[in-house]
């Protein structure tokens, strides 16, 4: 039964091949722009997921506040004000500090440029990635304690353990490789090659380590079960005013910082506080696109289906009279129109395949295999083929099969349905790729104009270098930009702080 009824299915789309074509096309590339902005935007959501305990991980950012302006949040904090959170505050579990700054790495008589970051022994507890040698507890316990990601690992020393072994620095500073970590996955914010023991005690960070003002130090922690993040946010300012020298609330001085618990969901996308941006609305909007993207092609299903009534009435008839009824010409029309919207979706299987690169590179981004793979994508495409296929062939099958085939037969008019429905349907399609086709169009001229508008300087030959406020190198920016002044070729150097 089911093999006639696809043989009588194929057929029928093979016969007119020209509505076929059209349909499946029509039908493909919307699906495969939806399976695209689906898997970007699952991308998105899915940030930081990997870790344990991820509802009760927080970092805890400074928020700035100047008189006359709205707070600005800024991240870091001092090293006083972490030690004195780790001190005064018993409803954190774990709580990590955490920095980075640029080094040459000295490597079989090569320099070779990295970014080392210096966490203190919690951080490996707080992001639980899976260590494939070393213990996460006592790793950076030690100074001059070193973790390397596979990468890294597979990078200095191959195929040999490198736990016990040593990287030296240009400068004259040798580590010990105390353990290796799993490479931090794409959708995770916290991103690292190598990590250093915060003991270390390196000279550029003892004056900063003094300082309750210097703010270079990233702080998270995790919160004991059943701690509130509220009402320790709550009690901060209190710890600030005690223990802070010179420290006033926001109202009593021109210039002064809270500090704000931010939960590891909003790491990613935010809310950020004291700004009017979050990247959920973002989401939400790609989400809104897919999903008229997948109407527009629906609808288009709709209007080609009901357009070929009068070539499929006297057939609907025929099958009455010889016994067929309602119900079973319905599930046969809906059935053609889901293996109509399968076949659509293979070729769309195969156009996001295609463009997934593309897409990845225009948005510098790089997909985990499991969002990537055709796998994850055949899933998704299923789901969304059996919605498709059954919302966009019910209004069809339902006007296809109510006439009388006593009047079909007789020569009657075939179905046409309701000029109102198949007007609006027209309306919509059409509305909606009209709002789409300007929205594309001013995001395009907007990002032209961002690309070619005149900033008051002439861009060309300026080259901007970053990091020099670090702990690590800010002690030396003067030599930097003079040494820079020196250089051939170069007319004028400055430095902003």
């Amino acid at each position: 039964m089911l093999r006639d009824w696809l043989t009588v299915c194929l057929r029928g789309l093979i016969r007119h091949r020209l509505y076929t074509t059209i349909n499946i096309m029509g039908l493909a590339v919307g699906l495969a722009a939806a399976l695209l902005i689906g898997t970007y935007v699952r991308h998105e959501l899915s940030y930081d997921s990997m870790y344990a305990d991820g509802d009760r991980i927080y970092r805890i950012t400074r928020i700035e506040h100047r008189s006359g302006q709205q707070p600005r949040p800024v991240g870091p904090v001092s090293y006083p004000v972490g030690e004195l959170l780790q001190r005064e505050r018993p409803e954190f579990e774990h709580l990590a500090l955490i920095s980075w700054f640029p080094v040459v790495l000295q490597h079989e008589g090569e320099p070779i440029r990295e970014i080392m970051h210096i966490a203190s022994p919690g951080f490996f507890q707080i992001f639980d990635l899976p260590f494939l040698k070393g213990d996460p507890v006592t790793a950076l316990a030690e100074p001059y304690g070193l973790v390397l990601t596979e990468k890294m690992a597979r990078k200095y020393f191959g195929d040999a353990d490198p736990v016990g072994q040593s990287l030296s620095i240009a400068r004259g500073e040798s580590f010990r490789v105390t353990g290796v970590v799993a490479d931090p996955p794409t959708n995770s914010s916290i991103q690292f090659d190598m990590v250093v023991s915060l003991a270390t005690p390196f000279p550029e960070f003892e004056k900063p380590r003094t300082l309750w003002f210097n703010n270079w130090l990233n702080v998270f922690v995790r919160l004991h079960p059943g701690e509130s993040a509220n009402a320790v946010e709550a009690e901060l300012g209190d710890m600030l005013q005690r223990h802070v020298p010179n420290y006033e609330p926001p109202g009593k001085a021109s210039s002064t910082f809270t500090l704000h618990m931010q939960p590891l969901a909003d790491f990613h996308l935010g809310p950020f506080p004291g700004l009017d941006y979050s990247g959920r609305r973002t989401l939400a909007a790609f989400a809104a696109v897919a999903g008229l993207i997948l109407i527009v092609a629906g609808i288009n299903f709709v209007n080609l289906s009901t357009a070929r009534a009068t070539l499929r009435a006297r057939e609907v008839a025929l099958r009455k009279t010889l016994g067929a009824s309602r119900g079973g010409l319905v599930l046969r029309f809906m059935g053609e129109a889901v293996l109509l919207t399968a076949l659509a979706g293979v070729v769309a299987m195969a156009l996001a395949e295609l463009l997934l690169p593309l897409l990845t590179d225009a948005l510098n981004i790089r997909l985990e295999e499991d969002f990537a793979s055709p796998l994850s994508q055949l899933l998704t495409l299923a789901g969304l083929v059996l919605v498709i296929g059954i919302l966009s062939g019910i209004y069809p099958a339902f006007l296809l099969t109510r006439h009388n085939p006593a009047d079909t037969m007789r020569g009657g008019s075939a179905p046409q349905g309701s000029g109102r429905l198949r007007t609006a349907l027209v309306v919509g399609q059409f509305a909606v790729a009209i709002g789409l086709s300007t929205a594309s169009l001013v995001i395009l001229a907007q990002t032209r104009h961002a690309g070619s508008a005149q900033l008051g300087f002439d861009r060309e030959n300026v080259v901007l270098w970053r990091g020099l406020n670090n702990p690590a190198v800010a002690g030396g920016w003067q030599v930097f930009r003079d040494r820079v002044t020196e250089l051939p070729g170069v007319v004028s150097a400055a430095a902003v702080r």
